[in-house]
């Protein structure tokens, strides 16, 4: 009965936007559009979407958000969003190492982004990942932001803008080789496709072959390749009609090293893994399309979108059991997984943006509903595997694949959520109040043990901020806004547990120079996590839902251009995160792989005139925190201090580019609970671009 509701109440949204665009009056107008340049041009992101889902300058934006464009992306020669989210104030990256695998592990003020991440404003479920290429932009989002999106962390989201069809001819072609190996080429041409300009296109293409940081002893590297390919259409039958078709393919071959302990608990460089065994394979695909319209003469804005995406992963390693051999002390037993999981899921979000007066405040008035679905079931096999001597280890052995299923999920997801956001502004002044309400539905089974759950939530989520615009450009601000997230399970009674809420207050000021050429933050928060799951002290391995999480802290953030010649991007985060309220050994302590500290510093000169006109050349430091690796805090993880360095020259219509990523090869182990990784080694990557 809930399920048939929810797809009433959408399509009784859909058929409302259908009846005003049916009653459109036949004046048109041309559909607003947001142009963003990199800060490699000497220009910079001054309005984003991600934070009201409306075209809102960052000086109107009563939350704390942060661009990176896809010039700011290709300067710092990044292959991953977490080598694109390094620079960015409240992101700690990395927290892993890199993952050859795809995976990006980011956390924002504290909190782990997996279930938070979103593809031009709409949920990615089952963790996909995305090709940075294929990116305008990446906004990121801090902060409780359920309002308009739904179920989500409350540290933020990061949400990638696609690149789309651009009405004038752009083409670009690359290649580039690099470090353990790596050779990379890809193509980005865009344009007019017919002589009237109603049909526009894109074609996106990239083919990575190697460059894992990882080696084997006897010299081989960990398979590390990547395919991506990116068509889209964009057909303007009217000034005030925009359809935008688009599609993905990604193809990612990789793997995640985990490295051995020593018998006394010390770390090593040696890899549990076996070449010839571990290997993660993804392959996703997705396709959908933008809608646009313009109505009754551009006082009325419907925007609909939708997307279906799919994925599959085989996924075998190999893991560690612990030395127990006497008379052999570094030999390691191990034993063998298989993972093979698929997933389709589909979304759509649907909005009607609104542009009118009340006497003298003006308001953008927002409504919309989304809802999506997804299908996911997972298969998990054990196995015998081969020890190994991590004093002598010999890899390429023969380990077979387990056969025995020991364990597997059968999953089924689905959201709907209605919200209304107005964003008021009166002399000085700006409002923004938003409100949405969602309903959750999650069943669960596991083809082994056959035990079926099933679990309904629903919750309203709220967001108010206040803006002053003073004449000297400083914009003060302060908001509250609120998240939840669901838990899966039940407590010992039986009873299903609530959805995890989050709540924040944040108060802080932006500063934009004339022009927009630069703009500066300051941020400060209090946010806190309730209904966190902890242990039950009556009833041994059930959980009880009293824990609680806190984030607070400040971050500082500087983007644009300084002089002519000079571009700056510079960030601090100071961020102490506890956990407040638990059963367990947690209580007081430090959530693991969560720095206190992340500072950075991207600073870029441009030569204008002369014989090297054109020379572009940039360095900067990134300080990454210490952490905590078990939840006792009782293993420290470091801090570190790296250096990275760029260059670009321009050369008879080629662009000749280099990279150097953490020049002085600081690394450090990475303990955690789940094993022994290692931050990212040096890495130089040369590249020749040619565009037309």
């Amino acid at each position: 009965m809930r399920h048939n509701c929810r797809k009433l109440l959408l399509g009784a949204a859909w058929g409302l936007a259908v009846a005003a665009t049916d009653t459109v009056a036949q004046e048109s107008t041309q559909l607003q559009t947001v142009t963003v340049t990199g800060a490699a041009d000497g220009a910079m992101a001054t309005e984003a979407g991600t934070a009201t889902k409306t075209d809102t300058p960052l000086t109107e934006t009563p939350q704390s958000i942060s661009v990176i464009t896809a010039d700011e992306i290709a300067a710092h020669g990044a292959s991953s969003m977490m080598e694109a989210l390094r620079y960015t104030a409240g992101a700690a990256v990395e927290t892993y190492g890199p993952d050859g695998r795809g995976y990006d592990w980011v956390k924002l003020r504290g909190f782990d982004t997996f279930p938070s991440q979103f593809r031009d404003g709409m949920r990615m479920f089952n963790y996909d990942f995305m090709e940075p290429y294929g990116l305008e932009r990446i906004e990121v989002l801090r902060g409780p932001s359920s309002v308009l999106y739904g179920q989500s962390v409350p540290g933020g989201l990061i949400n990638g803008v696609s690149k789309l069809p651009l009405r004038s001819a752009q083409r670009e072609v690359e290649l580039s080789a690099g470090s353990f190996g790596a050779l990379q080429g890809q193509f980005d041409f865009t344009g007019p496709a017919l002589r009237d300009g109603a049909l526009d296109y894109r074609l996106i293409g990239l083919l990575h072959e190697g460059g894992n940081q990882i080696e084997f002893p006897d010299g081989h590297g960990y398979p590390a390749r990547r395919q991506y390919f990116a068509p889209s259409l964009t057909w303007r039958p009217a000034a005030d009609t925009r359809i935008t078709v688009l599609a993905e393919r990604l193809h990612v071959a990789g793997m995640f090293p985990n490295l051995a302990s020593a018998p006394d608990g010390g770390p090593t460089e040696v890899v549990i893994d076996d070449r010839g065994y571990d290997a993660d394979i993804t392959k996703l695909w997705n396709v959908g399309w933008q809608v646009d319209q313009g109505l009754a003469g551009g006082a009325l804005v419907l925007h609909h979108k939708l997307r279906f995406n799919h994925r599959d992963e085989a996924q075998p390693y190999l893991s560690a059991l612990g030395y127990n051999t006497p008379d052999q002390p570094t030999l390691l037993d191990r034993y063998a997984s298989s993972y093979f999981s698929g997933a389709s899921s589909w979304i759509t979000d649907n909005t009607l943006e609104w542009k009118t007066r009340t006497g003298a405040v003006a308001h953008t008035l927002l409504a919309g509903v989304d809802y999506g679905s997804n299908h996911y079931h997972d298969d998990y096999y054990y196995g015998d595997a081969p020890p190994l001597d991590i004093a002598h280890p010999v890899y390429g052995q023969d380990i077979p694949l387990p056969t025995e299923e020991q364990s597997g999920t059968r999953q089924y997801q689905s959201q709907l959520g209605v919200y209304l956001q107005d964003q008021a502004y009166w002399q000085q002044w700006i409002v923004t109040a938003s409100l949405r309400r969602d309903w959750a539905h999650d069943r669960n089974s596991d083809p082994v043990s056959g035990t079926p759950t099933q679990q309904f939530n629903a919750a309203f989520s709220g967001r108010v901020g206040l803006m002053w615009k003073s004449a000297l450009g400083v914009t003060p601000y302060l908001s509250w806004s609120q998240s939840f997230q669901p838990n899966s399970g039940t407590d010992f009674d039986g009873k299903p547990f609530s959805p995890t809420r989050g709540r924040q207050y944040e108060v802080g000021a932006k500063y934009a120079t004339p022009g927009d050429r630069a703009i500066y933050t300051v941020s400060f928060f209090r946010l806190l996590q309730d209904n966190v799951l902890t242990k039950d002290p009556a009833h041994e391995n059930f959980s009880a839902q009293t824990g609680q999480v806190r984030s607070q802290g400040v971050e500082l953030e500087g983007k644009g251009r300084l002089t002519r010649t000079l571009d700056l991007s510079a960030s601090y985060t100071w961020n102490p995160v506890k956990v407040t309220r638990s059963n367990d050994v947690d209580l007081g302590k430090v959530p693991i792989l969560t720095p206190q500290t992340n500072a950075s510093l991207w600073l870029s000169h441009t030569t204008r005139e002369g014989l090297l006109e054109g020379l572009g050349l940039s360095a900067g430091v990134r300080h990454l925190g210490a952490t905590w690796g078990d939840t006792g805090n009782t293993l420290r993880n470091k801090q570190l201090t790296l250096m990275d360095l760029a260059a670009r020259y321009p050369l008879r219509g080629f662009e000749l580019g280099l990279n150097l990523n953490n020049v002085f090869d600081h690394t450090s182990f990475i303990a955690t609970p789940y094993g022994n990784y290692l931050t990212a080694k040096r890495v130089i990557a040369g590249s020749l671009r040619y565009q037309w």
